[in-house]
């Protein structure tokens, strides 16, 4: 039987009104029903155990999810770390050429040039610190 067949056969039979002779179960039935009884018993089972199949396969996705958010926001956080590190190393290479190059324009003017690109490209790190800085805390 079907499961629709089934819960027709259980309203008919939980019906007082309701003559045996006219459930679709009526030659399968039984004394008072046993049979129709031992089949809603089994349709239960079935959807109890589909229910519970349902809420693992749920409850893996939901962790598949989760492993993936913190497999995320931890190479962003590695990603932000190494951006920094960048920072860093670009503002001390330009710190130590500066330094050398304020002292050599003393006696070149090819080195106040220098001075002047050196201060464009700080002025250019300082940008995007500051837009970087911006995202991440807008995160």
């Amino acid at each position: 039987m079907t499961d629709n067949e089934i819960i027709k056969s259980m309203e008919h039979c939980c019906d007082e009104d309701a003559a045996c002779e006219s459930c679709l179960f009526n030659e399968k039935c039984g004394k008072g029903g046993e049979r129709l009884i031992e089949y809603a018993l089994a349709l239960v089972k079935h959807q109890r155990a589909e229910i519970e199949m349902k809420r693992a396969e749920i409850e893996g996705k939901n962790q598949l999810y989760e492993a993936a958010i913190a497999a995320q926001e931890t190479l962003q956080k590695y990603m932000k770390a190494q951006i920094a590190e960048i920072f860093v190393k670009i503002e001390k290479i330009i710190d130590e050429k500066y330094s050398f190059f304020v002292y050599k324009s003393e006696y070149d003017e090819e080195a106040e040039a220098i001075i002047n690109f050196s201060d464009s490209i700080s002025n250019a790190i300082d940008e995007l610190k500051r837009t970087y800085i911006e995202e991440v805390e807008n995160e």
